[in-house]
């Protein structure tokens, strides 16, 4: 049976609705997002967390400070918190109080938060994670592996740190990476590729058995990770590496520990960049191990 004048008209005028309520929902959805930020202008905003001052999490202590020393450790990049289970233990043991904030989007079941996620929400929740311990600690030291030592460097720059210590810190991708930071920064064609690959496996680099870099392939094997990710979670680590101002770091003693194996980051561009702007630190550099030193033969 062919098409009759009047379904052709159905069709074009079922398009033309279509269209007619798209247009609509976008600019409902741009008034109402108008008027939220309009009443939002008289108060306190930290755009580096993305928040306002008038939302930011309370607590009391009613006595003085239980603890001297309080240690806050940030896992990496499609990593968890159980990148810390050796240091954990050592500090149990010392009878030191940690605590391993999980990083919005990570340790769940599927992306739904990753998809969305901004640099803001990762620094928020390391500041916040910061502001906890302390409330109940006389002096905090951060720690940080890989994207977790980028922000523990970016929360140093806005709070006190006694001990800083950065491990193979996500400050530079290393040199077979930065090509693809570069790409995804480009106009208009990252914007196209993130469109096209809105969700990236994780690449096996040369001698590893997982997208993990880690010497030893037992560990790597059983060690929680994706092996996929959204790009815009990629995106998100881009963007804080950006944000690093290192010399604005406050600390009482700045440490780096670093897995001579390593093909993640660029540790020889950190170690140039601290001595570049005079900064003074400690290293120690592990043979047996990739980027994941507490995951490996070390």
């Amino acid at each position: 049976m062919k098409p009759t004048k009047t379904s052709h008209t159905l069709i074009l005028i079922s398009i033309l609705l279509i269209l007619v309520g798209m247009v609509a929902r976008h600019f409902v959805r741009e008034a109402n997002t108008a008027k939220m930020h309009t009443h939002l202008e008289q108060f306190d905003h930290d755009a580096a967390l993305g928040t306002f001052a008038q939302t930011r999490p309370k607590i009391f202590q009613p006595q003085e400070k239980p603890y001297k020393h309080a240690v806050v450790l940030y896992h990496g990049y499609s990593g968890a918190t159980s990148e810390y289970k050796r240091v954990a233990v050592a500090l149990q043991k010392a009878g030191i109080m940690f605590f391993v904030p999980r990083l919005t989007g990570f340790g769940l079941d599927d992306f739904h938060l990753m998809r969305e996620v901004k640099p803001s929400d990762w620094l928020r929740d390391a500041i916040e994670a910061y502001d906890l311990l302390d409330s109940l600690a006389e002096k905090i030291s951060i720690v940080g592996q890989s994207t977790g030592g980028t922000l523990a460097a970016l929360v140093a720059m806005q709070r006190p740190a006694h001990h800083l210590v950065l491990i193979g810190p996500n400050f530079f991708p290393s040199p077979s990476d930065t090509k693809y930071k570069k790409i995804f920064n480009t106009p208009l064609l990252g914007p196209f590729l993130t469109f096209s690959v809105p969700v990236f496996a994780k690449p096996v680099r040369p001698g590893r058995v997982m997208p993990s870099d880690t010497l030893d392939p037992d560990e790597a094997r059983k060690a929680f990770s994706y092996l996929t990710l959204p790009i815009d979670s990629l995106l998100a680590q881009y963007a804080l590496q950006d944000l690093v101002e290192i010399e604005k770091a406050q600390y009482h003693q700045m440490t780096i520990l670093y897995g001579s194996q390593d093909l993640t980051v660029d540790n020889e561009a950190t170690f140039k960049l601290l001595k570049e702007k005079g900064i003074h630190f400690k290293s120690h550099s592990f043979a047996n191990s990739a980027h994941n030193i507490f995951q490996d033969y070390d």
